[in-house]
């Protein structure tokens, strides 16, 4: 008898490794569910993510700092086990089984489940620009990184091997711009390289922040739920502004842990967490359109990345106070934030179709779903 049953669990496992492979792989007819089971699919995903984050983190590690080392590999394991069992969870739902296909069953398209998930042949020039159309609405902060060295440029700095003079006009500009750029950007990017080579935690807080968490979410967020919704017969744009919903609530569990910490009153916990949902929600409005324009989940985890390293601008060139680091730029705010303004214009003439356009003519995700835009 235990022959037997070690037989046909073998048996089993074979067939439904078959299956997830053809369907990831080769071809899946993806099925059109009611809203009534791709809403509750939606917020188990999204609830199992942050619950995974507890789960698969024994309780000695969750009591760590955010930033411990061993805390952040306990994390990115963990999200690496959820991410994975979600791919392979995914066409076992929403794929057809082949034997039961019929003519008029599905979509009747014949794509690869990966590639319906965002996992599409790599197109440079596409997914790189999603992230210039994402850099247009950091006009303002590139123009006031640009004057601060050029304040830099006509100010006395003498300190750290920085070359230069209180007499206006007696270096070349070139000159000294080329220190001003020295002073200003790239010492203290060497600084924080050198930093990154001897601190473990800023190391592995970076991996975190800038390629293992926005992979990880965009594949979820996006690769995982966007095509379940628009495949439920919701439209492009109310699939892009009901997704990030989910994404937002997702980090809602910020506030109990900032909560646990007793560092902060409630007050300000949750006058922070209605922040930051509203402006990951929006974000992840932005970036569920991108996906459904493009069908790919590089060009997503760029611009996610990009803002991950960027934050939300600075707006310390508005103040005369040394508080902030642009404040020494504060002669040129009406430029800055010209700029700023600019930048919002040309990122909104980006969503359309034409030869301004920083998107496909034709919306990759609904016509693999063979769905009208």
């Amino acid at each position: 008898f235990v022959v037997e049953g070690t037989s046909m669990t073998s048996a089993t496992t074979e067939v439904l490794t078959t299956k997830l492979s053809h369907r990831l792989l080769t071809q899946c007819q993806h099925k059109h569910l009611p809203l009534r089971s791709t809403i509750p699919y939606c917020a188990a995903v999204s609830t199992c993510f942050v619950l995974c984050l507890y789960i698969f983190v024994p309780s000695t590690v969750r009591r760590l700092p955010r930033d411990d080392v061993r805390h952040i590999k306990w994390r990115l394991f963990a999200v690496f086990v959820f991410t994975t069992m979600s791919i392979c969870v995914y066409p076992f739902i929403f794929c057809f089984d082949e034997e039961k296909v019929t003519g008029d069953d599905g979509g009747g398209n014949r794509f690869p489940a990966l590639h319906i998930m965002g996992w599409s042949p790599f197109h440079p020039a596409r997914d790189l620009l999603i992230l210039l159309h994402v850099c247009c609405l950091y006009l303002g902060p590139f123009v006031a990184s640009f004057l601060k060295i050029h304040v830099a440029r006509k100010n006395v700095v003498m300190y750290d091997g920085f070359v230069t003079t209180t007499k206006r006009g007696s270096i070349p500009p070139a000159v000294g711009y080329i220190q001003a750029t020295r002073e200003v950007a790239l010492l203290p990017l060497s600084n924080r390289l050198s930093n990154i080579q001897s601190d473990p935690a800023l190391f592995w807080g970076i991996i975190r922040d800038l390629i293992v968490a926005p992979f990880a979410e965009e594949i979820v967020f996006r690769g995982m739920i966007v095509p379940a919704l628009l495949s439920s017969h919701l439209s492009p744009t109310t699939t892009s502004w009901v997704s990030p919903l989910f994404f937002g609530t997702a980090h809602l569990h910020h506030a109990y842990l900032r909560l646990q910490s007793k560092l902060e009153s409630t007050r300000i916990v949750w006058l922070t967490t209605l922040v930051q949902f509203s402006y990951t929600s929006l974000f992840g409005a932005y970036v569920s359109h991108a996906f459904l324009r493009t069908g790919s989940l590089v060009g997503v985890t760029l611009g996610h990345s990009f803002c991950n390293y960027w934050g939300l601008p600075n707006l310390g060139f508005l103040s005369k106070t040394d508080r902030s680091e642009l404040s020494c730029v504060y002669g040129f705010r009406w430029i800055i934030s010209v700029m700023y303004v600019i930048g919002m214009i040309i990122f909104g003439i980006g969503f359309r179709s034409g030869n301004w356009s920083f998107f496909p003519e034709e919306s990759v995700l609904p016509s693999l779903l063979l769905m009208s835009e």
